[in-house]
């Protein structure tokens, strides 16, 4: 489950037992991707290079209801394993350590909004401190440095989201992330040089075969060639599928 459990049942339970408990007896993970579990169990035996524990152990209960209540239990734990770990140092300087969580990752996953540390210590820890050019700082919040996979994904990182809106020649300009870029809809409007411009302005110069139109489903090319020699497509090469 989740790419790090295996469940094992007793084979003398009953169909009855299953109908009100599913739990299963013992779980089994991989201890080098899952290290930090191994701080809450008793460890039974170790199965194909698995290490194995009662349920409880980890879920703090035997009684599960239902599949739901196993996948609660059990989405939890996987992101602890990803997410924490047993590192007390980084091999070299170009890691962040995560105190709190035990784990390395590298610095550019530090501020950008996805918590790669179990305790959120990269996006708790103040990035400025980094001093890099490429992070962008929030006046707003000044020790809040993003990096800039962040910057105009339309939510507001910074306090007052300067990190969405720039000023340009004193007017407003809203940045556009590149995939909503002449897509066929007005997502975005901006003002620039008094002009009123969208998202899908001046498009005849934007090219209509990009990695985000390739094999979409839609012809953004008038000739369809961003469509043509699809992976799953049924239609021969240089023949296009129709959907009616």
């Amino acid at each position: 489950m989740f790419g790090f459990f295996q469940f094992i049942y007793f084979t003398n339970r009953s169909v009855d037992e299953f109908k009100i408990n599913i739990a299963p007896d013992f779980v089994c993970f991989n201890a080098h991707q899952c290290s930090s579990l191994l701080l809450d169990i008793v460890s039974i035996e170790i199965i194909n290079g698995l290490t194995c524990s009662i349920v409880s152990n980890l879920t703090k209960t035997n009684k599960m209801k239902n599949f739901e209540e196993i996948l609660t239990y059990f989405d939890l734990l996987g992101e602890r394993c990803l997410k924490s770990g047993s590192d007390k140092s980084c091999p070299n300087s170009s890691y962040f350590h995560c105190n709190q969580s035990m784990k390395c990752i590298p610095y550019h996953r530090v501020g950008d909004r996805k918590n790669d540390c179990y305790f959120r210590e990269d996006e708790l820890f103040n990035a400025c401190q980094f001093n890099e050019s490429n992070r962008f700082m929030c006046t707003s919040t000044s020790n809040k440095c993003l990096m800039t996979v962040t910057i105009g994904n339309g939510l507001y990182d910074c306090t007052l989201g300067e990190d969405e809106i720039f000023a340009y020649t004193g007017h407003l300009m809203r940045l556009v992330p590149f995939s909503l870029l002449c897509d066929g809809e007005d997502d975005y409007l901006t003002f620039l040089h008094m002009s009123n411009h969208t998202d899908e302005s001046i498009c005849d110069c934007w090219p209509c075969d990009n990695p985000y139109t390739h094999f979409n489903g839609i012809w953004n090319c008038p000739n369809g060639i961003d469509e043509l020699n699809c992976p799953d497509s049924q239609c021969s090469s240089n023949e296009y599928e129709c959907h009616v």
